[in-house]
């Protein structure tokens, strides 16, 4: 008998369809997204030049590439190690990198090596304004205020627009409680640039914190530096907390007043009755009033009963009849006019 076979067949077994294809486009596709975002965000570089630098070290291109990512990163102190070794290239141990290595010690307030590097680019350079600021900066912080003050006005006297340049010197006044200079210079400097006010004017307020016993015991001298052309004095009237603003003027014959200051000061402001009709620059005339001042006080310096006249218009000069009664000096320093006041 012939058993037959049929249904005892193995059934084929059916192939699955394998899903790592897909995987693997998925991945690749994620990776080269991975890549283009860390190309586009400079980590790819990064990591890259960092690999590299660490096992066998980077040419000359790459180092300069590596330092450009550093910086941008503020990594400070690698990006000092990567530029000495460019420097140590001899085609690339030129003012340019040596001054971009000064200003990298300067931000990590390394301020003897900044230092010396600044010094030296002051020196030999064509261009010197251009150190000048950052110099005299190296020098305060390392104590030698005087000589910072000489760099921070030599530099003034080349470029007065310059507002961080004109804050050291402010500062450095301040440090000095050299009341009347610093006076002096910010209100010349902001007759020019009054726009700088918002920033620089609570070096007003400052200065005005210094007491007289302080500026007395600092020196009888008052040195009033020119600025915008003119030399601007600060003078006090009467119980008035803050000093008004006077420019010197040695052509002028008689100290003026404004209206102002006479209303805010009537008790130690005496009218006597005279009038005066003075010429103008353009050949018009005017009608001034002849006053009498019970004391001013220019810094440290006091005078008494002193004749003004009272004119509704201009500014406050401080005229010869007050001069008069000073020693002046003018002397050129580091291309700045200083003018010295004593009794």
């Amino acid at each position: 008998m012939q058993l037959s076979t049929e249904g005892l067949e193995r059934r084929t077994p059916l192939k699955k369809e394998s899903n790592l294809p897909f995987i693997f486009i998925i991945c690749f596709v994620l990776l080269l997204s991975l890549g283009g975002y860390l190309y586009n965000k400079g980590k790819l570089r990064e990591v890259y030049l960092n690999t590299k630098e660490t096992l066998i070290g980077l040419n000359l291109e790459e180092k300069k590439d590596y330092l450009g990512i550093l910086y941008s990163k503020r990594s400070l102190i690698e990006a000092t190690k990567i530029l000495q070794q460019i420097i140590s290239f001899p085609q690339e141990d030129n003012q340019q990198n040596r001054a971009f290595l000064a200003f990298l010690y300067f931000n990590q307030e390394d301020y003897e090596k900044a230092l010396l590097i600044y010094k030296k680019l002051v020196k030999e350079s064509d261009s010197p304004e251009q150190y000048i600021f950052y110099y005299a900066s190296c020098l305060f912080h390392q104590g030698e205020i005087d000589e910072a003050l000489k760099q921070h006005y030599q530099l003034f006297s080349i470029a007065d627009h310059y507002v961080d340049n004109v804050e050291g010197i402010l500062k450095i006044l301040l440090k000095q409680k050299k009341k009347q200079e610093g006076l002096s210079f910010l209100e010349g400097y902001l007759s020019k640039y009054p726009s700088a006010k918002s920033y620089l004017g609570v070096y007003d307020h400052r200065f005005n914190q210094i007491v007289e016993a302080e500026e007395e015991a600092e020196s009888a001298t008052i040195r009033i530096p020119e600025v915008n052309k003119a030399f601007h004095a600060k003078v006090k009237i009467g119980t008035n907390k803050y000093p008004y603003t006077y420019i010197i003027d040695t052509g002028a014959i008689i100290t003026t007043i404004s209206p102002k200051i006479y209303r805010a000061n009537e008790g130690v402001i005496r009218k006597t009755g005279k009038k005066y009709t003075f010429e103008n620059a353009d050949g018009s005339t005017h009608e001034a009033e002849e006053v009498f001042i019970d004391w001013i006080k220019i810094g440290s310096i006091e005078l008494q009963n002193v004749r003004a006249i009272l004119k509704q218009k201009g500014g406050n000069l401080l005229g010869q009849n007050v001069l008069g009664k000073l020693k002046i000096s003018i002397q050129k320093e580091n291309n700045i006019n200083i003018m010295t006041l004593s009794k």
